[in-house]
């Protein structure tokens, strides 16, 4: 419908890049106002382009391919093991640079393997999508005061929060003689959230509200049996004893509320009931956010 509002052209030029992240090749709009006398009578609109018909054509085609071969690795499942597996897939190769070129487009990560939260979420976007899972791109700010961008996902019937650009994970331990000790790894913090988890750290600031999540059904620490309601002995036994039965490095848990985190940190830390879950082992490494209520184990 014409409008003459330059703010509605605005919102609605934002909202066509937020719901098609396959337009990586528009960075910005110019547009000119006609008046006749004082009366506004007509905006001219232009978009900014990065790259010529020729240049764009080339690379869609090379995303393209990207895109499509993720796709088809795709295992077969339930929505939260295919959002996982395009999760873990986009956090496993691609490195968190602000100097990548091209990183607030979906180039950035298909083909570069290199971005920051623009390209982490404009191409789980895609890969969604083309999954038949409702994905759209959420932007706003994040505790630290910086802008942010992150997806609301429809998994299994319900909406979640993902946040694939903080699925990547890097942990520091300073040894006794000083020197560090660097551990990565993918983190699930953020893999299908609610809304009430999310706003502790995220604050969404879009033109239109955004559907209530509520549900925790999908949620990665809910799956993987790695939510935990209170103490529960028999629980922590069995998450301990599959993670070193498995041969994997770590273990995270997170509490349903502050109260069970509380209880969970002063047992299994303060009081070292940790050890009784180790089989042997005197040594370990942790570490503690009260923020997503999680405690994190390197065995």
């Amino acid at each position: 419908m014409p409008t003459l509002d330059t703010g509605a052209i605005d919102r609605v030029f934002n909202a066509v890049l937020n719901d098609h992240p396959e337009i990586f090749y528009v960075t910005g709009y110019k547009y000119t106002q006609y008046s006749r006398g004082n009366v506004l009578k007509r905006i001219g609109f232009g978009a900014s382009y990065s790259y010529s018909k020729e240049e764009r054509d080339s690379i869609w085609r090379d995303l393209d391919a990207a895109a499509s071969s993720i796709v088809a690795s795709v295992p077969g499942g339930d929505d939260y093991s295919r959002v996982k597996y395009v999760y873990d897939t986009i956090v496993n190769n691609t490195e968190y640079n602000l100097s990548s070129p091209d990183n607030q487009n979906i180039i950035s990560v298909l083909l570069n393997h290199s971005s920051v939260c623009q390209g982490y979420a404009k191409t789980m976007q895609l890969i969604l999508n083309r999954l038949g899972i409702p994905t759209t791109l959420v932007t706003g700010k994040v505790i630290s005061g910086e802008g942010h961008a992150w997806n609301l996902v429809k998994a299994d019937g319900d909406w979640y929060y993902v946040d694939a650009t903080w699925g990547d994970a890097s942990y520091v331990f300073m040894e006794e003689d000083g020197s560090n000790l660097s551990v990565s790894g993918t983190n699930y913090d953020y893999l299908l959230v609610n809304g009430k988890d999310l706003f502790i750290t995220h604050y969404p600031d879009m033109d239109y509200s955004l559907p209530e999540c509520e549900s925790l059904t999908d949620n990665y620490f809910v799956r993987e049996g790695l939510y935990f309601d209170g103490y529960n002995t028999d629980q922590l036994r069995n998450v301990f004893n599959n993670t070193i039965n498995s041969g994997a490095s770590y273990v995270k848990i997170k509490a349903s509320d502050d109260n069970v985190y509380s209880d969970l940190r002063r047992e299994l830390l303060d009081n070292q009931h940790l050890f009784d879950y180790l089989n042997g082992t005197k040594q370990v490494r942790y570490s503690e956010n009260a923020y997503t209520r999680t405690l994190t184990f390197w065995l």
